[in-house]
C-alpha cells in the first residue's frame, strides 16, 4: 500500500510516494535518544584530625604547680595548656656548645581535651618569700617523690563557654604527671558572648574577676589555701568557688585589674576597672575587707573618675605592690596613678626615652609597649617591672614605697624577637630568666645576670602565621591524568612504595620570615662535629683511663681511635705508641663488646684482642694462628662468646669460640659450623643465640645455632616460605635480598636487606614463625640495636636512604608475639645551621651516663661519610620543623619541579619580589634580570642583573597570584611563572638555568587590567590565563607576538580568591558566597553552593564512584572553622550543590592541599583502604588542610557502615565526663547515641577525640556506662567491612561468654588504623 505526503526538501515542499510498510518498518527502528544515568550523591563520613598543633602562645605564666620547687611555666594556646620545666645544668661542661647550655625547658605534661577555646589565664597563689630568698640552693625533689598538699599556685583558665578551670598537676601512676581539674560552670547562661574577655585574680588570691567586653561583671570569692588543702588531703572535690556576686555596669569595660593594699598585711580588697560611657574613659574602684558581703560590696553604680586625656585607653595596666598605685600604658604615654582607693587620685607622668624602632618592628605606625613581667624579688619597700615593646626594647621600671617611679631605664640589650604580650620571668640561680613568646617567629629564653649582658639560653618554637603551604606532590587534583613529565596516576592498588613528598609553608613576617618544613620525630641536636677525612664503616665507644672515652673506628682498611672528653667537649685522635697500642689499628674492625665491667673484645681480620682501656693494656690472639688460610668476613661477640665467619676456598665456616673465666681468659674453640652458602653478616644474642644471615641459590635464608650445646647442625629458617604464608600478596623477589645487617631484642630479630627493606622474624604464641617486611627505603637498610634510646620497649634504629629511623616492638592484642609499633624518625639538628639536612649512615646510642644528663633526653653518636656527630636526642616524639630563611614577610609559596625548587612571593621593605630557594639547602638560586636590546650583534638582547623584575617592587604593593603555567601552542610546550598582585599586576615570568645553577628569570609578558584593582587570583588553560580583578573574571588567551589578549569576561557577586577549570566549567571560590560554578558560554553561574560561606579555599577529592569524574566532592573551608562537603550536580544545569557532610574544627583551615606525604614505613599493605576507609584521591594521596595559626589537620572521608560504629563510640563521648571534661552533656532519660545519617554535622568524627580515646583505652568504660552500648557496637563492628573482620570472631563463642574482649580488640585496631601518622 502507498501513500502521497509532502515533504519539505531544502525550503520547498515536494509531493511523494512511501510505502506503508517503509514507514511500520521506521517507527519500530526508530530509538530516542539514550539515556543519561544520573549520578546520586554520595554517602559518605569525614574524620577530622590535628596532625600538628598550633605553636601560637596567647600567655606564658610561671606556676609552681607540682611543689614549690619545681619551676614550672605554663604555655597557654588556643586550645591546650602545656607545663614545661626549666632546668639549670649543674656542670660547666654541656654536649651542646650553644642553645640550652647554661639552661633549657623540658616537657611535663600537656592538656587539650577542654572541648572550648581558651579565652584568659591567670595563677592562683604565691611563690613562698624563703624560695625567693634562697633561690641558688632550690633543688627539685626527686621524680619517684609522693604529693601529700596542694602546690602553692593553681592555674586558673577561662573557657569560651564561660566556665572557669582550675588547675595542677600531680605524680601519675607511669611516672609522669597528670592534671587535676576543678571546673566551676559560668553563672551567665544563655548569652551570646560569656565573661572572661577580662580576667584579674586579687593578690591575695581570695577573690576573682570576669568580665565582658562590654558591661558585665562577675566577682568570685575564693576558698582559703587552708581549706582547699584540707579538701585535697581528704580526698574531697577542690570547688575553689566559695560565692559568686553577677555585676552590670553602665559602659564598655576597656581594663579591670585587682590593686595592690596599701599595706601588706592589709585585708583590703581593691577592683579596679576602667569604663567607657559616652565616648569618655573613667576609673571605677570597688573596696571591701575579706570576708564581706559580694552583695552589699558591688551593690553601689559608681561614676568613679575621669581619666586624663593622654591616658584614657591604655593598652597596659599594671598594679604596683605599693600604695594601691598602678602604671598606665598607653600608645604616646605611660603615666602612674596614686591615691586610687581614697580620695581624687593623682596623676603623674613617667619619663621613659622612647627609642627608634628595631629592624623587628612591622609596619608604619610607632611600635607599642605590649607586655610586662614581675621578676621575683624579695622587698616590701619597692616593686620592679620588665617592660617590652613590640619591636624588642626592654625597659626597667623600679617604684618606690609612695608609689612613684624612681628609676626607669632602657636596656641595652634587645630582644631578637617581635612579640604582642607573651612574656614571663622565671626565678633562676642568681639571675633572672626572661621566657618571650614570638608574634611572628620563634620566641627566645634570655638569662638576665645582675650588672651583666643578658644572655641566649634557647628558642622557642614558632612557625605561625602560616599563609600559605604545598606539598611536592606531583599531582594537584585527585584524578589528574598526567604529571609535568607524563607520567601517569597510578591507582592505589597498584601503586609502588615512594619517597614520601614534603610540606612546606610560609612563616612569620618581617627579617625573622621564612619557609617551614614540617617534620615529625624525634629531634637530635649536634653538639661536636668531627671530620675525620675517611668513609668510616662503624663505630664503637668504650671507657678510657682517665675518666674520658674512647671511639673505635672501622674503616676500610684499618682502624682508628679517638679520645673523647669526659663532658663531651673535646675529641681528638688518639696518638698510641708502638708498645702501648690496646687494640688491633691495622686492620678493619669487625666486632667490639663488653666482657667486664674493665675488659672489652674487639675482633678485626687479624686479631682478637682482650682489651682494658682504663688499665691501658691489652692481650692479642692472632687468628692467622688458630684459623690457618681462613679469611675473616664477619664476626659478633656476646657474654665471652665470639663468632667469627671466615671464608676458605669457596666455603663458609662459622667458629664459635669461649673465652673462659675472668682472670684466665683463654680463646678456645667451641665447635666450627660448615655453611652451604655465603655469610653476609652474623649475630649473637643470650636469647636467640646464634644467627646468620647466608645468600644461596639467588636468595637469602637465616641459619640458627644454640650456644649451649656442641651440636654442629645448623637450623634453617626459610624466610620465602615465611613471607608467603605471613603476607600472602608480597613480592619475595623485592624484598628478600641479600640480607646486610641483624639487630635482635628478646622477642623478635630484624633483618636490614640492601633493597630497603626490614624484615622482623618473631614467634608466634603457637610456636609458628611471623615474619613482617617493612620497607624504610630504597638503599641498605642497616639496622642496630637501640640501647637506651626507647623508653616503649625494646628497639631497633634504622638507617636507610639517609633517614634514621627508630623501630619498636611490643607484645601487644592478638596472638603475636612481638608486632611492629611506633616508627619515629630521628632528625639530627645543627643549631647553628638549623636549615642544612643530615643524611645519615648509623647510629650508635651512647652507652654511658653523664652527670649533666636528663632523662627526657638520650646521647647518640651519628655516623654520616667521614663525619661523627655528637647529639642528644629528645625522647618525646614532637615537630622538628625545619625552617629556611627568605629575609622578609613570605606571601605565597609553590614548589616548581621543572626547576626542582620553591618559589616564594616576599615582601621586602614593604615590597614584593621573587625569590627561588634550594628546599635541600636553603640557599637562593634566584637571579632577577631585565632584556635589553644591545646596539651589536643585529639588536640581540642582553641581560642585566637588577633588583626586582618588571612589574615587582612598587611599594605597597604585594602577591595574591602565583602559579605555574606550561603554555602549549602548535605542539610547542613554553613554561612560564604567572604572579598577580594587590596593585593590579598580571606577569608572565620566564626563567632560565646557568651554568652554576643559578635561576635567572625576567618577565617576559605584563598585563595592567583597567582601573588598578587588585588581581585576587588566576589559573591557567593550555593557551590562556583566566583570571580575577575585582569583581570581574577575564579569559586571556597568549599571543607570543602581541601577548595576552582578552577573549571573554563575566561578573560575579564578590571578588574571587580562587579559580580552577573543572569538568569543563569554571569554578570560582569568591570571598562571601562561597562556591559558584560557571558556564564560559553563558557567563552565568549554572551551580553554587546553598549557603553562603565565609570560603577560605577549597579542593576536590573523590567521590562514589571513585573512579568518575564527575562524582567528586568538593571541600570547602571557611573562616568561621567551618568545612563542607559539596556534591556538584553536573549533569543537571542550575541545580545548587547538595551538602554531604559539614564539620566544625578547632582552627579555621587557610589552605587544603594534596600530598602522598606518609614515611616510607608507613607505606606497607596495611596501610591501604580497609576498615571501610574512602580513598579521597585515585591514588590514595592524603588531604591536608593548613590554618593560619600553623595547626595541620588531616581528612579522611569514611564509609558509612565505619562512619557509624566511629560515630556511635563519638556520640558516646560526647556525654562522657572522662573524654569531655568541661563540655560534657549529661546523659538523661532520651539519650540515644545512635547517629542519624544525612545530617552533614553529624557526619563528622573528630579524630582528636578518638586519639584521647586510644590514649587513654577508655573504650570499654564507655560503653559500659550506657546499658545496651556494648552488644550495639558488637553489632557496628559486624556491619563494618561486611562482616569479615568478626566472622572469625564469631567461631570462638557466643559474645558474652568471650566478654567482649575481641571485639574491643578489633574497635581499637580499626582506630589505631584511622590514627595513623600521616608526616
Amino acid at each position: 500500500m502507498a501513500l502521497q505526503t509532502n515533504v519539505l526538501i531544502e525550503g520547498e515542499w515536494v509531493t511523494q510516494t512511501i510505502n506503508i510498510n517503509d514507514v511500520i518498518k521506521g517507527n519500530s527502528a526508530a530509538k530516542g535518544p539514550k539515556k543519561v544515568r544520573l549520578l546520586k550523591p554520595p554517602r559518605c563520613g569525614i574524620l577530622t584530625r590535628t596532625v600538628v598543633e598550633s605553636p601560637f602562645v596567647n600567655a606564658i605564666l610561671p606556676v609552681r604547680l607540682r611543689t614549690d620547687l619545681h619551676n614550672d611555666v605554663a604555655f597557654i594556646g588556643n586550645n591546650l595548656v602545656q607545663i614545661r620545666e626549666f632546668c639549670e645544668s649543674q656542670n660547666e661542661g654541656n654536649l651542646l656548645e650553644g642553645e640550652f647550655r647554661e639552661g633549657y625547658l623540658r616537657d611535663i605534661v600537656t592538656k587539650n581535651d577542654f572541648g572550648s577555646r581558651i579565652r584568659n589565664a591567670s595563677v592562683l597563689g604565691s611563690l613562698p618569700d624563703d624560695i625567693i630568698k634562697n633561690n641558688d640552693a632550690v633543688e627539685p625533689p626527686a621524680p619517684s617523690y609522693k604529693v601529700t598538699q596542694l602546690p602553692p599556685q593553681l592555674l586558673v583558665l577561662v573557657l569560651e563557654c564561660g566556665d572557669a578551670v582550675f588547675l595542677f598537676a600531680r605524680p601519675a601512676p607511669d611516672n609522669g604527671f597528670e592534671f587535676v581539674t576543678s571546673r566551676f560552670p559560668s553563672p551567665l547562661k544563655n548569652r551570646i558572648v560569656f565573661p572572661g574577655f577580662h580576667l584579674a585574680v586579687d593578690p591575695s588570691s581570695r577573690y576573682m574577676a570576669l568580665a565582658c567586653a562590654e558591661d558585665v561583671l562577675v566577682v568570685y570569692e575564693l576558698e582559703s589555701a587552708v581549706v582547699l588543702n584540707q579538701r585535697y588531703m581528704r580526698d574531697e572535690p577542690l570547688g575553689p568557688v566559695r560565692s559568686f556576686r553577677v555585676r552590670s555596669l553602665n559602659g564598655t569595660i576597656h581594663k579591670l585589674e585587682f590593686l595592690h593594699p596599701q599595706r601588706p598585711d592589709d585585708n583590703l580588697i581593691v577592683l579596679l576597672l576602667i569604663i567607657i560611657t559616652n565616648g569618655q574613659s573613667r576609673m571605677v574602684t570597688y573596696d571591701w575587707t575579706l570576708g564581706d558581703d559580694l552583695g552589699y560590696a558591688l551593690a553601689e553604680e559608681k561614676h568613679g573618675h575621669r581619666m586624663p586625656e593622654e591616658d584614657k585607653l591604655p593598652t597596659l595596666l599594671i598594679p604596683l605592690k605599693t600604695q594601691s598605685a598602678f602604671i598606665m600604658i598607653s600608645e604616646k604615654h605611660i603615666g602612674v596613678c596614686t591615691e586610687a582607693v581614697q580620695g581624687c587620685p593623682t596623676f603623674e607622668s613617667c619619663q621613659l626615652q622612647s627609642p627608634p624602632a628595631t629592624a623587628n618592628h612591622h609596619g608604619t605606625r610607632e611600635p607599642l609597649w605590649t607586655a610586662w613581667a614581675r621578676p621575683f624579688r624579695y622587698s616590701s619597700h619597692a616593686d620592679c617591672i620588665y617592660l617590652v615593646r613590640e619591636d624588642g626594647h626592654i625597659a626597667f621600671l623600679e617604684a618606690d614605697s609612695d608609689g612613684t617611679i624612681s628609676n626607669s631605664i632602657i636596656m641595652s640589650h634587645k630582644l631578637d624577637c617581635h612579640t604582642s604580650g607573651a612574656l614571663s620571668c622565671l626565678l633562676g640561680r642568681s639571675s633572672e630568666i626572661l621566657v618571650v613568646g614570638g608574634s611572628y617567629e620563634p620566641g627566645v629564653i634570655y638569662r638576665v645576670p645582675p650588672r651583666q649582658p643578658m644572655t641566649v639560653l634557647g628558642t622557642l618554637p614558632n612557625w605561625a602565621p602560616t599563609v600559605d603551604f604545598i606539598t611536592t606532590d606531583l599531582f594537584s587534583t585527585w584524578n589528574q591524568e598526567i604529571d609535568i613529565y607524563g607520567n601517569k596516576m597510578v591507582p592505589w592498588s597498584e601503586r609502588q612504595p615512594h619517597r614520601p613528598d614534603r610540606v612546606f609553608a610560609t612563616s612569620g613576617r618581617g627579617m625573622k620570615g621564612s619557609i617551614t618544613e614540617f617534620r615529625h620525630g624525634m629531634e637530635a641536636k649536634i653538639g661536636i662535629e668531627l671530620d675525620y677525612g675517611d668513609i668510616l664503616r662503624q663505630i664503637w665507644a668504650l671507657p678510657a683511663a682517665d675518666d674520658g672515652f674512647h671511639i673505635l673506628l672501622s674503616l676500610p682498611d684499618r682502624s682508628a681511635v679517638l679520645q673523647l672528653s669526659s663532658d663531651l667537649a673535646s675529641a681528638a685522635e688518639l696518638q698510641i705508641a708502638e708498645e702501648n697500642v690496646q687494640y688491633d689499628l691495622s686492620s678493619r674492625t669487625l666486632a667490639l663488646e663488653k666482657l667486664t665491667d674493665e675488659v672489652w673484645i674487639q675482633v678485626t681480620e687479624q686479631w682478637v684482642v682482650l682489651t682494658s682501656p682504663a688499665a691501658s693494656r691489652a692481650r692479642r690472639f692472632k687468628l692467622d694462628e688458630i684459623l690457618p688460610g681462613a679469611s675473616p668476613v664477619n664476626a659478633a661477640v656476646v657474654n665471652g662468646t665470639v663468632a667469627i665467619a671466615t671464608y676458605t676456598d669457596n666455603n663458609f665456616q662459622i667458629h664459635l669460640f669461649t673465652l673462659g673465666e675472668a682472670g684466665h681468659f683463654v680463646l678456645s674453640l667451641q665447635k666450627t659450623l660448615d655453611v652451604d652458602g655465603e655469610v653476609t653478616c652474623l649475630s649473637l644474642d643470650p636469647w636467640h643465640g646464634l644467627v646468620a644471615a647466608v645468600w644461596k641459590d639467588g636468595r637469602p635464608c637465616l641459619v640458627r645455632s644454640s650456644l649451649e650445646d656442641e651440636s654442629t647442625d645448623l637450623e634453617v629458617i626459610d624466610l620465602e616460605s615465611g613471607l608467603a604464608s605471613s603476607t600472602p600478596n608480597a613480592t619475595s623477589s623485592s624484598i628478600l635480598e641479600t640480607v646486610a645487617s641483624i639487630a635482635t631484642t628478646p622477642n623478635m630479630m630484624a633483618l636490614g636487606t640492601r633493597a630497603g627493606y626490614v624484615v622482623i622474624v618473631s614467634l608466634r604464641r603457637d610456636g609458628s614463625r611471623l615474619i613482617q617486611p617493612r620497607r624504610f627505603g630504597f638503599t641498605t637498610a642497616a639496622v642496630s640495636s637501640a640501647g637506651n634510646l626507647s623508653n616503649n620497649g625494646p628497639g631497633i634504629i634504622v638507617a636507610c636512604d639517609g633517614n634514621l629511623v627508630l623501630l619498636t616492638t611490643s607484645a601487644t592484642r592478638g596472638s603475636y608475639a612481638a608486632v611492629l609499633g611506633q616508627r619515629d624518625q630521628i632528625w639530627p639538628v645543627d643549631t647553628q645551621n638549623p636549615d642544612v639536612t643530615v643524611a645519615v649512615d648509623q647510629a650508635l646510642p651512647f652507652p654511658f651516663s653523664l652527670p649533666m644528663d636528663s632523662h627526657d633526653t638520650v646521647r647518640l653518636l651519628v655516623l654520616t661519610g667521614s663525619r661523627i656527630l655528637f647529639t642528644e636526642v629528645q625522647r618525646k616524639p614532637g615537630p622538628v620543623n625545619r625552617q629556611l630563611p627568605v629575609d622578609g614577610t613570605p606571601q605565597r609559596v609553590m614548589y616548581s619541579h621543572y626547576l626542582q625548587c620553591l618559589v616564594v612571593a616576599v615582601s621586602r621593605d614593604n615590597r614584593p619580589t621573587l625569590t627561588f630557594l634550594d628546599p635541600d639547602t636553603g640557599r637562593g638560586r634566584g637571579r632577577a634580570i631585565r632584556k635589553v636590546k644591545g646596539s651589536a650583534n643585529g639588536g640581540e638582547k642582553k641581560s642585566e642583573e637588577v633588583d626586582f623584575i618588571s612589574g615587582l617592587g612598587q611599594e605597597g604593593d604585594k602577591v595574591f597570584g602565583l602559579i605555574e603555567w606550561e603554555y602549549k601552542k602548535q605542539g610547542k610546550t613554553w613554561r612560564f611563572i604567572v604572579v598577580t598582585t594587590f596593585l593590579g599586576q598580571l606577569l608572565v615570568v620566564s626563567t632560565e638555568v646557568d651554568a652554576d645553577d643559578n635561576i635567572r628569570y625576567w618577565t617576559r609578558y605584563k598585563k595592567r587590567p583597567a582601573f588598578d584593582k587588585p588581581v585576587f587570583s588566576v589559573t591557567p588553560q593550555p593557551e590562556g590565563l583566566i583570571y580575577c580583578v575585582g569583581k570581574t573574571v577575564y579569559w586571556d588567551v597568549l599571543d607570543p607576538e602581541q601577548g595576552l589578549t582578552h577573549v571573554n569576561s563575566c561578573d560575579l557577586g564578590s571578588a574571587a580568591t580562587s579559580l580552577q577549570l573543572l569538568n569543563d566549567r569554571l569554578l570560582a571560590l569568591t570571598h562571601q558566597d562561597s562556591i559558584e560554578i560557571i558556564e564560559p558560554q553563558e557567563k552565568a553561574a549554572c551551580h553554587s553552593d546553598p549557603r553562603a560561606r565565609p570560603a577560605t579555599h577549597w579542593i576536590e577529592i573523590a567521590g562514589s564512584p571513585p573512579e568518575d569524574r564527575l562524582g567528586g566532592i568538593i571541600v570547602v573551608a571557611d573562616r568561621d572553622a567551618g568545612l563542607a562537603g559539596l556534591w556538584v550536580p553536573w549533569q543537571v544545569p542550575g541545580k545548587a550543590c547538595e551538602v554531604i557532610f559539614e564539620a566544625e574544627l578547632p582552627s579555621s583551615i587557610r589552605t587544603l592541599r594534596r600530598g602522598r606525604t606518609r614515611p616510607t614505613w608507613h607505606q606497607d599493605p596495611s596501610r591501604d583502604p580497609r576498615f571501610g576507609r574512602l580513598v579521597s584521591t585515585l591514588d590514595d594521596a592524603e588531604v591536608l588542610g593548613m590554618g593560619l595559626d600553623g595547626s595541620l589537620t588531616h581528612l579522611t572521608r569514611l564509609g558509612e557502615k565505619v562512619w557509624r560504629m566511629l560515630r556511635f563510640i563519638q556520640n558516646l563521648a560526647m556525654a562522657s565526663e572522662e573524654l569531655f571534661p568541661f563540655t560534657f552533656a549529661p546523659r538523661d532519660a532520651d539519650f540515644d547515641p545512635e547517629p542519624t545519617p544525612g545530617r552533614a554535622f553529624e557526619m563528622q568524627v573528630d579524630g582528636d577525640l578518638l586519639q584521647r580515646l586510644f590514649e587513654k583505652q577508655a573504650l570499654r568504660r564507655l560503653v559500659e556506662s550506657a546499658p545496651g552500648s556494648l552488644e550495639r557496637l558488637t553489632e557496628l563492628l559486624e556491619d563494618v567491612d561486611s562482616g569479615a573482620l568478626t566472622a572469625a570472631l564469631k567461631d570462638d563463642g557466643p559474645k558474652e561468654e568471650a566478654g567482649f574482649e575481641k571485639y574491643l580488640e578489633l574497635a581499637y585496631d580499626i582506630i589505631e588504623y584511622y590514627l595513623a601518622p600521616v608526616l
